[in-house]
């Protein structure tokens, strides 16, 4: 299972690649882009899979805030199962006592 796994990852990848370099290769015309001071030209594929990655990117950070706040969350319900167990033996321990 692993390897059709494995190799059904290694597949899209290089579907994906391929596909990037046709739309690359399709859309190489030059766009100029000012901003402010700044003026840039690129092709018209770099600015649009630039913009693809940058979306990536800050999707991936704002979920990060989402994660850490569930890791954090677990942290806290381990301690505190943690802290129950102890009084449940320490219970135990003194009704053996008895």
């Amino acid at each position: 299972m692993k390897f059709i796994t494995s190799f059904l990852t290694v597949l899209l990848v290089l579907a994906l690649l391929v596909f990037g370099v046709v739309f690359a290769l399709a859309n190489a015309t030059a766009m100029k882009v000012d901003f402010l001071a700044f003026e840039v030209t690129a092709s018209v594929a770099t600015w649009l899979i630039g913009a693809f990655a940058l979306g990536g990117i800050l999707g991936l950070l704002a979920g990060m805030g989402v994660f850490v706040k569930l890791k954090s969350g677990q942290a806290r319900s381990a301690r505190k199962i943690k802290h129950y167990e102890q009084e449940i033996e320490q219970i135990q321990a003194a009704a053996a006592r008895e």
